[in-house]
């Protein structure tokens, strides 16, 4: 559990330096951007919340939506449902938090910020491994990363983004540690 922590922290030691030269520069001094204020002044404090509730409600009926579709198989990774299965929901938490407070450093704050929206949607669905030979789930990342960087580009909230991250990872981790959503239906033909 420590290994993947790690690694999902390592994304926010990677973003640090990239954050401190290229992208606090750009803002006025003494702010850290995306980080103080937590949400922007622009945005209003409610509505982003909504907007980061309807990210997050959207992004698992996205998955729904594809499980529906396409069928259980295309989201079939042995290695992550052991995981799942094997692993307390508190030590998922945390698992997500720091997944979520990583990539979202790296991916909205850092590379959003310095090349825009899609760059950045596209390497973070790139940078998700283990789905390559998946193509369905790398769309659904792909989509998630979108929202995220419309939800980034709206309340140039960090938290908000880490806090969306982690709730969607976490909510579609226990639809199917509850069975509620189960992987051993049969693909569709």
């Amino acid at each position: 559990m420590l290994i993947l922590l790690g690694g999902e922290l390592i994304f926010f030691v990677v973003a640090l330096p990239f954050y401190i030269l290229f992208v606090l520069p750009r803002f006025p001094q003494n702010t850290l951007y995306a980080f103080v204020p937590p949400i922007a002044e622009s945005a209003h404090p409610v509505l982003a919340i909504l907007a980061g509730l309807a990210t997050c409600a959207a992004g698992v009926g996205l998955v729904l939506l594809l499980l529906k579709v396409f069928g259980f198989e295309h989201f079939r990774f042995p290695e992550i449902e052991e995981l799942i299965d094997t692993t307390s929901n508190s030590e998922l938490a945390l698992l997500y938090l720091a997944a979520g407070i990583g990539e979202e450093m790296l991916f909205r704050v850092v590379l959003q910020t310095l090349f825009g929206i899609l760059p950045a949607a596209i390497l973070f669905a790139a940078t998700h491994i283990a789905y390559w030979k998946k193509p369905i789930v790398m769309l659904d990342v792909f989509v998630l990363a979108l929202m995220l960087g419309a939800l980034f580009a709206y309340t140039q909230s960090f938290w908000l983004c880490a806090a969306v991250h982690a709730v969607y990872n976490y909510t579609v981790t226990i639809l199917y540690k509850k069975r509620i959503v189960t992987l051993d239906q049969p693909a569709r033909g």
